[in-house]
C-alpha cells in the first residue's frame, strides 16, 4: 500500500501507524504532525478501501 506521510520532514516510526486485526480485515492508520489521520482498510479477499 503506497501513502505519502506529512510529518514534519521527520521518517515515519512506530508513532505514526497502528494496525487494528478484525475477523474480515486489519485496519490501518497512518498518522503524521502535519495532516489528519489516514485509514485503510486492507480485506483479507485482496480489496482495499481509503
Amino acid at each position: 500500500m503506497d501513502f505519502v506521510l506529512f510529518n514534519d520532514g521527520k521518517s515515519m516510526d512506530e508513532d505514526n501507524w497502528k494496525v487494528k486485526w478484525e475477523t474480515d480485515k486489519v485496519i490501518i492508520t497512518i498518522m503524521g504532525e502535519e495532516q489528519t489521520d489516514e485509514i485503510y482498510n486492507l480485506y483479507y479477499n485482496g480489496e482495499v478501501e481509503k
